[in-house]
């Protein structure tokens, strides 16, 4: 039995086995700090640690935001319902024109586009509708307004021959008709003192037995005669000049007042024409759709369509509606950021803050740029039913790149005021409990120190401290009490939180802080991890990011 037992110890296998495990032993010894190796290694052995330093701290703000450009415009079919049809002077011409309108109701169908994504210029085509319609609307509009300007030309003459009727009357016939009768009045006047004459030498060559009765009884006959002539024309002269005249005159103005209220009319309707037809030239000229400024065409997608719409996509063939949305038109060149400001930090940025953008789609790429104007108030709400407020601002670029485009995803970066000569540890240092702020800090015969700290400004690696630390101090990174469930620099504790692990002097080192108020040794076993981070000092190659980054 004893030889068998012999012969399997000495097996090769069975020597490799014991190797094994008990290398596997030292090295948990070494890992926890237990048997041979208890109570030889150090803090320094057991952690990381950093100096603190000073350096110039350049801290940021950082607020999500969405691309969009300065300049954008919605391009829709801006044709018009015009389907009432315009009142015509001929019959004809209006049930023709009727019959044109039923079909150019504000709609229209696409007939050619240019593909999505192509770069225009201010003035270039995008598309082209079907505008035969309009077209015949507009010819026969051609006819309706050559017959208004007829209508209204005939209005100007009616005007033209009632002045010149009234100026006929009042400087030619009026004056003919005076002379006129002021000559047969001469004349009628002349005649009774002719006849007044002859009867007097009449009666007188009576008495003298000359003349016979019958001649007197004819010449006071021819007296009379002249007598009432000349009163009938003193009359008719009196009546010319009381009535007639001014009767006449007020005929004639009135003629010229309704021969002017019939030109306004004619002018009225012949501008309605007019403008019909200008309306008319309009929408012809809207069939076909031009680039208002430079840009990029985009297809406009409606993700809520019209009850009875045919689709949301633009197409060739597709019915094209009043007021339809059919392109987005964004220049380029002049590109922004709407930035979501949580009102936490809305009071520390202000139009004019200098800044950076990263966009998430374009590793790499940071343009610069400033911050034009913040909403005054709030612009929505937090999406997870919290009451915060955010509100809109807007990050204008110094510049635009190639491969930015509308709605992408953005990060802005807005630069604070610069802290020169700041004295900074990294975040790893940091604890944050409640509103305070600790660390742990190497004190003299390596016994670790929990110091409370008072913080300025940050950056996403580098935090100043304001008091609790000088210059020189080293710190511990990954402290306990750091939210992540095993520190970088600390192994085989993956069942127990940090804060247990270091604090708990049941389950300390060997080696136990001198000062009783400062924190327990962290626990045993935890191996020196130097990283990335860290050179052979123990302190990490880390110095000031220049480039903005945010403020925690």
């Amino acid at each position: 039995m004893l030889a068998r037992i012999f012969r399997f110890c000495t097996r090769p296998i069975t020597l490799v086995v014991v190797m094994a495990a008990l290398g596997s032993g030292l090295s948990a010894c070494y890992v926890t700090g237990a048997g041979p190796f208890a109570e030889r290694r150090t803090a320094r052995d057991l952690y990381r640690f950093v100096r603190v330093e000073r350096t110039a701290l350049e801290p940021s703000l950082k607020a999500p935001g969405r691309v969009e450009s300065s300049k954008r415009t919605i391009i829709k079919c801006e044709l018009e319902n015009l389907s009432s049809g315009a009142v015509g002077s001929g019959g004809g011409s209006t049930t023709a024109m009727s019959a044109a309108s039923a079909g150019a109701g504000g709609a229209s169908t696409m007939i050619s586009l240019v593909p999505e994504g192509t770069t225009v210029n201010q003035g270039d085509i995008i598309a082209r509708l079907d505008g035969s319609n309009y077209e015949e609307m507009l010819r026969q509009q051609t006819i309706v307004v050559e017959q208004a300007k007829s209508s209204h030309l005939q209005a100007q003459l009616d005007v033209e021959i009632a002045q010149i009727a009234l100026r006929e009357y009042m400087q030619g016939t009026v004056k003919q008709t005076i002379e006129q009768m002021e000559a047969d009045l001469s004349l009628a006047r002349a005649n009774l003192t002719q006849a007044s004459e002859r009867l007097d030498w009449s009666r007188m060559m009576n008495r003298k037995g000359y003349a016979s009765l019958a001649q007197v009884r004819t010449d006071e006959q021819t007296f009379l005669t002249d007598e009432q002539s000349l009163r009938q024309q003193e009359l008719a002269y009196d009546l010319f000049q009381r009535f007639s005249l001014p009767k006449t005159e007020k005929t004639l103005q009135a003629d010229i007042t309704t021969a002017r209220t019939t030109l306004d009319s004619e002018q009225v309707k012949l501008n309605r024409q007019l403008e019909r037809f200008t309306q008319l030239q309009r929408q012809v000229e809207r069939c076909t759709i031009r680039a208002p400024h430079d840009g990029v065409v985009y297809y406009y997608f409606d993700p809520n369509p019209r009850f009875g719409s045919e689709g949301s996509s633009i197409e060739e063939g597709m019915t094209v509606r009043q007021e339809q949305k059919l392109f987005y038109l964004p220049d380029l060149d002049q590109m922004e950021i709407q930035v979501d400001l949580n009102e936490s930090i809305v009071s520390r940025v202000h139009p004019g803050m200098t800044g950076s953008v990263e966009f998430e789609a374009i590793p790499g790429l940071r343009l610069p740029g400033k911050l034009h104007s913040i909403s005054e108030i709030p612009s929505q709400e937090s999406r997870r039913g919290e009451d915060v407020r955010h509100f809109l601002g807007i990050f204008k670029l110094d510049r635009s790149a190639p491969g930015v485009k509308p709605g992408m995803s953005a990060m802005v970066d807005l630069n604070l005021v610069r802290r020169d000569d700041a004295l900074v540890i990294p975040h790893e240092a940091v604890v944050s409990d409640r509103g305070k702020y600790e660390c742990f800090v190497l004190s003299a015969g390596n016994q670790i120190e929990r110091r409370t700290l008072r913080v300025g400004k940050s950056t996403p690696e580098l935090i100043e401290v304001t008091e609790g630390l000088k210059e020189g101090d080293e710190v511990l990174l990954d402290p306990p009490g750091r939210e992540a469930g095993r520190p970088r620099s600390l192994a085989g504790f993956e069942n127990r939180r940090w804060s247990e692990i270091a604090l708990n002097k049941s389950e300390a080192a060997p080696t136990q802080p001198a000062n009783a108020n400062a924190a327990a040794s962290p626990g045993p076993g935890a191996r020196r991890r130097g990283g990335p981070g860290a050179n052979r000092s123990g302190n990490p190659a880390w110095k000031s990011r220049q480039r903005p980054a945010s403020e925690e």
